[in-house]
């Protein structure tokens, strides 16, 4: 995708990003642990460390709230979360089977009709998980 430059000026003027490093990463992860009683995911992780270097250094004001949103269980990460926290999370019970389930999936191909008709032929109406 490019972009103009009054584009790429217009995004730049609403949107602000952020990067993390494996130890900023943890670092974060720890703060969620001390802070706030939660143990996170490395992906959420990165998302709380934008957002905590966004408001200290300015970028975005303060008193304007911040929402970083989990982007996965911690579970799924396990060793990372580890590491950073010293806590192995376990899998929640509803899925405390998961890896010992039969591993099911459809191969289709990678091009948008084929996925969204087969999105629309397997979802529709349906009320309970697979």
């Amino acid at each position: 995708m490019q972009l103009t430059n009054s584009q790429r000026d217009n995004a730049a003027a609403i949107f602000a990003s952020a990067s993390a490093n494996p130890d900023a990463t943890a670092k974060a992860m720890q703060w969620a642990q001390r802070n706030a009683g939660q143990v996170i995911d490395p992906h959420t992780a990165v998302g709380l460390h934008a957002s905590l270097a966004l408001s200290a250094d300015g970028t975005v004001p303060r008193g304007v709230p911040l929402v970083t949103l989990g982007t996965a269980h911690p579970a799924k990460f396990r060793d990372a979360v580890e590491r950073a926290v010293g806590v192995r999370p376990g899998l929640p019970t509803r899925v405390g089977d998961l890896f010992g389930r039969e591993e099911r999936f459809v191969e289709i191909s990678g091009d948008y009709e084929a996925s969204r008709d087969f999105v629309l032929e397997n979802a529709a109406g349906r009320t309970e998980p697979a």
